[in-house]
């Protein structure tokens, strides 16, 4: 899978790595890939809630230790 763009939210905790995210998919355009990583237990579960109101689709979650991952899809 080609990345368009990468988010570091690493050491950031809720609401922050959402919030920098939204901030950061503005100027996103459709069809661009975009991996974020973050390692606040509450990522995931932020990011699936935060998808239903906006222009991504989750592609893909990896788990890496503390680390999730997660694809997403501008649509």
């Amino acid at each position: 899978m080609k990345v368009d763009k990468s988010f570091d939210y690493r050491g950031l905790i809720c609401p922050q790595p959402v919030a920098n995210l939204t901030r950061e998919l503005r100027n996103a355009k459709s069809g661009e890939i975009i991996e974020v990583m973050a390692d606040d237990p509450a990522f995931e579960n932020d990011v699936m809630i935060w998808t239903t109101a906006t222009n991504c689709e989750i592609i893909d979650v990896i788990h890496e230790g503390p680390v999730t991952k997660i694809y997403l899809r501008v649509v």
